[in-house]
């Protein structure tokens, strides 16, 4: 990944995208401790940080197209701007009607510079590095989403939630100015009116995040529940280091999604859980770096950032979904059955896409 960074023109932008993660990590457990703080319960503030997780989706389905049409530059810049006066009003109001607005407008207001870089990448680097480029950017995005709490323990120390919020705010809005003025930002596609959807090889890109989504929701939720707080943070630490293995190591796709059934049918052998913990989490993260790198390849040359937003939003939502099911499993079933109903569910999906590989 270093040479990636020596690629000239790369660094910046590269920085710029770190900055504009960083209050990721910081804005959804600041936002919990505000509202709840000033509701006196956590209802309020479970339905505060979904709205913000909704609103952050469709903002980064809507800059997607927006930044194929414009270029990145105008679209991140107004999304700060959008962001820092939303997180302003977050701050300053109570009513929870006028919250729960502010709230979605946050997270649609989230500057999509790493998407940005994303889709860049097959433009700033050669076939060669794109692997550990697509690798770099899953690093720049999830390091700091993973220091932000650590940096809200130290803000509340000396201060108070309102100060992270906008924080993070003024975060965002750095990496965003400092994207802006990059050469990177000034890369134009030739827009037109392709769909990302509209590509065979993005829809399997989505159907493989779509799985490795649900993976990774419903074994967050059982690990946490079987083992506990660590398990939760040896899933995090297995999936960055898949991401950094696959960087060199590299498997096609339906390769990886066959490995993450067996891992996640192993996940149900009577040893300790942690190990299929880590299992999952090797597999699962060397096979969200082969979507991105795969995506690289297929995606349309006049919708390049859309095809981006649209798998991201993709696995977001299907984390979600894996979590939701797995509370529910963890209640009534345990969390085998759908451990193993989603082996299935890779094993199909991987036999699929090979049988389309070898189709074209």
């Amino acid at each position: 990944m270093l040479a990636v960074l020596r690629v000239p023109g790369v660094l910046a932008p590269a920085f710029a995208a770190a900055l504009a993660a960083l209050p990721i990590g910081v804005l959804t457990p600041a936002i919990l401790v505000l509202v709840s703080t000033r509701s006196g319960g956590f209802t309020a503030a479970g339905a505060v940080v979904a709205l913000l997780g909704a609103g952050t989706v469709v903002g980064m389905l809507v800059q997607g197209r927006l930044i194929d049409r414009f270029g990145a530059r105008p679209v991140v810049l107004v999304a700060a701007v959008l962001r820092m006066g939303a997180s302003v009003g977050l701050v300053a109001v109570t009513e929870p009607a006028a919250v729960a607005v502010l709230a979605v407008l946050v997270g649609a207001g989230e500057p999509q510079v790493s998407t940005a870089l994303r889709a860049l990448w097959p433009r700033l680097v050669g076939p060669a590095l794109l692997p550990s480029a697509v690798a770099l950017s899953t690093l720049l995005f999830e390091v700091p989403v993973l220091a932000g709490p650590l940096l809200l323990v130290g803000v509340l120390a000396v201060g108070t939630p309102e100060w992270a919020l906008l924080g993070a705010a003024v975060s965002a809005a750095i990496g965003a100015v400092i994207f802006a003025a990059s050469a990177a930002s000034g890369h134009r596609v030739v827009a037109d009116r392709s769909r990302a959807l509209g590509v065979a090889g993005v829809r399997w890109v989505v159907l493989g995040v779509v799985v490795q989504g649900l993976a990774i929701g419903t074994v967050q939720v059982s690990g946490a529940a079987v083992g506990g707080p660590l398990a939760y943070a040896l899933l995090t630490a297995a999936s960055l280091a898949g991401t950094l293995v696959g960087a060199r190591w590299g498997r096609p796709l339906p390769v990886l999604l066959v490995g993450l059934a067996g891992t996640l049918a192993l996940a149900v052998v009577p040893w300790p859980f942690v190990i299929g913990v880590v299992l999952i989490g090797l597999v699962s993260g060397a096979l969200g770096l082969a979507c991105f790198v795969e995506l690289g390849r297929v995606a349309p040359a006049g919708a390049p950032t859309a095809a981006v937003t649209v798998v991201i939003a993709a696995g977001l939502t299907a984390t979600s979904i894996g979590a939701a099911l797995a509370g529910y499993a963890v209640d009534v079933t345990g969390p085998a059955p759908l451990l193993l109903v989603l082996a299935a569910v890779a094993m199909v999906a991987g036999l699929a896409l090979a049988k389309f590989y070898t189709s074209v």
